[in-house]
C-alpha cells in the first residue's frame, strides 16, 4: 500500500547535500564522482583511489569493467570486488527508483497537477505510477492528497486511461479484423477474384 510519512530516522542522518554519485546516474559519474564513491562505499586505500584517478575510471567505464580488470587496473582484491559489485547493484536499484519517481512527476505535469508531486511522493510515500490504480479507489488516500473536485476527477480519469486503456481497444486490434468490418477486405477480394475468372 502507501506509507504516510517518512521512514524512521531518515531525516536525522541528512547533513548537507548528498555526494554527486547519489544524485546522478552512474553513466554520468565523473572520475571524481567515482573516487568519492570508492572512498565512501568500498575502500579508503590511497593506492586504489589514485588508480581510479590515474586510469580515469568514470561511472560508465566502471560499469563496463570485468572483475579481473578491477583487480588488475584498480588494485582491488577479490573481497573488495564483491563489495564493489554489491554497492553498484544498490546504486542501480536507486536509479530505478528515481526513474519511477521521475515518471510519476512527468505524469502529474502532463495532467497539470505537478503542484501535488511533493505531497504524493514525500508525504504519501507513492514511488511508482503503477501504484496509482489501486490508490485512486482509496478514499483515505484521496482525502490526504487534498485534490479539488475538478482535479480529483481529472486525476482519476488520467490514471484509468493510462493504466487501463480499454477505450482504445479498437485501435489495438489486428488490421484484418478492422478491415473486415469496413467492407472491402483482402479476404473478400480474394474470394471474388476466382468468381470473376470462372464467369
Amino acid at each position: 500500500m502507501f506509507g504516510f510519512g517518512k521512514a524512521p530516522g531518515e531525516t536525522s542522518k541528512k547533513k548537507g547535500p548528498p555526494p554527486n554519485y547519489r544524485v546522478k546516474p552512474m553513466s554520468s559519474w565523473t572520475v571524481e564522482d567515482t573516487v568519492v564513491f570508492f572512498r565512501e562505499c568500498v575502500t579508503e586505500k590511497k593506492k586504489v583511489l589514485n588508480n581510479v584517478r590515474s586510469k580515469e575510471v568514470d561511472g560508465d567505464l566502471l560499469r563496463a569493467m570485468e572483475d579481473d580488470e578491477m583487480e588488475e587496473h584498480i588494485g582491488l582484491d577479490g573481497l573488495m570486488v564483491k563489495k564493489l559489485r554489491k554497492k553498484m547493484d544498490g546504486v542501480a536499484r536507486d536509479e530505478e527508483a528515481e526513474n519511477k519517481v521521475a515518471a510519476l512527476i512527468t505524469f502529474l505535469e502532463r495532467i497539470h497537477l505537478s503542484q501535488y508531486h511533493d505531497r504524493l511522493v514525500n508525504d504519501l510515500g507513492v514511488a511508482d505510477i503503477k501504484e496509482l490504480p489501486e490508490l485512486v479507489e482509496n478514499a483515505d488516500f484521496l482525502e490526504r492528497l487534498q485534490l479539488k473536485f475538478a482535479e480529483e476527477s481529472r486525476f482519476k480519469n488520467a490514471v484509468r486511461q493510462i493504466m487501463h486503456p480499454s477505450n482504445n481497444s479498437t485501435t489495438l486490434q489486428p488490421q484484418g479484423k478492422l478491415s473486415r468490418s469496413a467492407g472491402g477486405t483482402p479476404g473478400g477480394s480474394a474470394t471474388q477474384n476466382p468468381r470473376r475468372t470462372q464467369g
